[in-house]
């Protein structure tokens, strides 16, 4: 091989590694390792490098994927994606962490009602129906928020009470 084609299959490569293979948007290994690295800043810096997540879970995809297929499911989880992607500024990273699981990481965010004020915007936009086949499908999501803590080591410390801030 030439090492320009070396170089786009370890881009290739790196692209897979790091990106959901259905949406395109992060994947669980990366954002894991961005939430980590999020934490260590937090930890060095303080509130200088300040930062949350929001932890998203769609309503009804069972009803919708078990009704209409699992075609129709993907195509609302790509849609899902699309319209988080377009919910949030450069200061977030975007990951499908499984299922109709989403994380969002907030970097630079001074307080909990900016990140609240992401999460609503988010909100917002999958509030609106999307149409397959003729069909309006509305889904909505769950969303819990974490802000960073120095009681915090690991992302899955984070992860956890984002997914149980859901239910509060």
């Amino acid at each position: 091989m030439v090492s320009g084609e070396v170089a786009v299959k370890t881009f290739e490569l790196q692209y897979l590694a790091e990106h959901d293979s259905l949406t395109g948007v992060y994947n669980r290994h990366y954002i894991t390792q961005a939430i980590n690295q999020a934490i260590l800043d937090f930890q060095y810096h303080g509130v200088r490098d300040m930062f949350g997540i929001l932890f998203i879970d769609l309503d009804r995809f069972k009803l919708i994927n078990d009704s209409l297929g699992h075609h129709i499911g993907d195509l609302v989880i790509k849609a899902v994606a699309f319209e988080i992607l377009a919910s949030v500024d450069h200061r977030c990273q975007v990951a499908r962490w499984g299922g109709d699981e989403f994380i969002v990481l907030v970097r630079n965010v001074p307080h909990s009602e900016a990140l609240l004020k992401v999460a609503e915007q988010i909100s917002r936009k999958l509030k609106a129906a999307y149409n397959f086949r003729d069909k309006d499908i509305y889904v909505g999501a769950s969303i819990g928020a974490v802000m960073a803590s120095l009681r915090y080591h690991g992302a899955d410390e984070m992860l956890r009470d984002g997914d149980n801030a859901r239910y509060l």
